[in-house]
């Protein structure tokens, strides 16, 4: 059964203080799904910091990037495309981060609010938090066309992201 990140919290030492989380970032992906295209793919070579205050959830901190370069849909040419200055510029923009600005609890689920920029354009995002086998899961869909890395307009250009990311052991 599916754990939510409280499960986790509950295992650390309750301190009032923050508290820096060891994270696997080689086990780390993005995964992506452009719906209206039918497309998915990973991003990976994520770099990431997970900063809880138990006490305080609203000062935790959540910090990452994920490599442009790596990004994979199974299809080579398709993925040359999307790393083109058409898309992605990955040349130019070779990293795409999120930065929380908070992280707080709705009833049982948890949230990390934040920015996220891509192809150097930085919009607001809300990631849902759960904890699943000793792994961090973040979920949200955003509009590929807001980060202009889209032929399509906003209402056709949704992608729901996923990022996994276990704990190191």
């Amino acid at each position: 059964m599916k754990r939510i990140i409280a499960a986790a919290l509950f295992m650390l030492p309750m301190l009032s203080m923050a508290q820096e989380l060891s994270l696997d970032t080689e086990k780390a992906t993005v995964s992506f799904n452009f719906v209206a295209e039918k497309v998915k793919g990973t991003v990976s070579g994520i770099d990431a910091t997970l900063s809880l205050n138990l006490s305080d959830l609203g000062s935790s901190t959540i910090q990452g990037t994920a490599d442009v370069s790596t990004l994979s849909t199974g299809t080579k040419m398709r993925d040359k495309h999307l790393k083109s200055d058409d898309f992605f510029h990955a040349d130019q923009y070779p990293k795409m981060t999120f930065t929380s600005s908070s992280v707080e609890k709705k009833g049982e689920q948890y949230f990390a609010h934040g920015t996220l920029t891509i192809k150097g354009i930085t919009k607001d995002v809300s990631f849902k938090m759960e904890m699943i086998d000793e792994v961090l899961i973040m979920t949200t869909m955003i509009n590929a066309a807001d980060y202009d890395v889209s032929p399509k307009k906003a209402e056709k250009s949704q992608v729901d992201v996923k990022v996994k990311v276990p704990f190191a052991k």
